[in-house]
């Protein structure tokens, strides 16, 4: 009943294994099993974010680890992959669609989801709209869909999903 404690408990087992590991990046997997009678059988796998270089006192490999992980993933033929991009950054310009691409070129198992709505440049709606709609590029069997997280001051403030909700009326 407390999501709270759910999501304090993978940050734990999540620390513990990248100190266990003695790198930035692990190929552990933190598994929770939620189970009830409205409850798919379903597999969701949380990969980090893509890199191109590292920071102060981050693993030199960093980059090269996170890659290899995902690449694991995405050329198992089982896998779907959702390959989310913020609305701000353009198509074009995305790695995660193009490593998507390259082993799916065929887009059926591959659904490009658009994030960060609220960051679209004005003017730039009309592209945004483009993508969604397909007109821009190849079809993807699925469509592109679009999702919007409540932002960082929200989660600083652990305000709940009803009250963003609300907010955005």
């Amino acid at each position: 009943d407390n999501w709270e404690s759910i999501t304090n408990a993978i940050s734990a087992a999540q620390a513990h294994i990248i100190k266990m590991s003695g790198k930035d990046v692990a190929r552990d997997i933190v598994s929770v099993d939620i189970r009830g009678p409205h409850c798919e059988d379903l597999t969701l796998i949380d990969l980090p974010g893509i890199v191109r270089t590292t920071g102060k006192n981050e693993s030199a490999t960093l980059a090269e680890d996170i890659q290899g992980l995902m690449n694991d993933y995405l050329k198992n033929p089982r896998c779907v992959i959702l390959a989310v991009l913020p609305c701000n950054v353009d198509f074009h310009n995305s790695q995660i669609m193009a490593d998507a691409l390259k082993v799916d070129p065929s887009t059926e198992r591959t659904i490009p989801v658009l994030t960060k709505p609220d960051l679209i440049d004005k003017g730039g709606e009309r592209a945004v709209k483009d993508l969604l709609l397909g007109s821009k590029t190849q079809s993807f069997d699925c469509g592109f869909h679009m999702a919007k997280g409540r932002g960082q001051e929200a989660l600083d403030k652990k305000q709940s999903i009803e009250d963003g909700l609300t907010a955005e009326e």
